[in-house]
């Protein structure tokens, strides 16, 4: 990945796609059986500072998402289809933030990290 610097568009874009790519990532393990792990690579500490601010992100990432789409005004049946897919989308993410809410202490640095 290449070094992203300064502020702006550029940044928060690059942000978002890691992101989404984490996220993929995530629900691949736990549609594969695999433990979720919080992905990390030193590049990410140029996007995100340190491992908390990344969990951080992934829990507004998957709130922004669930918030935008689960509109209550939308017929029953609509509201939820669109549930269940964000459950599927996210099942990796949920599943790493269960894991973290479940932890007593600093649990973005005790994470096992995916190599």
């Amino acid at each position: 990945m290449e070094r992203v610097t300064g502020s702006g568009w550029a940044l928060t874009h690059r942000r978002w796609a890691v992101l989404h790519d984490i996220e993929q990532e995530l629900t691949s393990a736990v549609e594969a059986g695999l433990p979720v792990r919080l992905p990390w690579r030193d590049d990410y500490a140029d996007l995100f500072g340190q491992r908390a601010a990344l969990v951080a992100m992934l829990r507004y990432h998957w709130r922004l998402a669930e918030e935008a789409q689960l509109d209550p005004d939308l017929p029953e049946r609509t509201f939820d289809d669109v549930r269940h897919r964000l459950g599927r989308r996210f099942a990796g993410v949920q599943r790493l933030l269960a894991q973290i809410d479940a932890s007593d202490s600093e649990v973005a640095k005790r994470l096992p990290v995916a190599v």
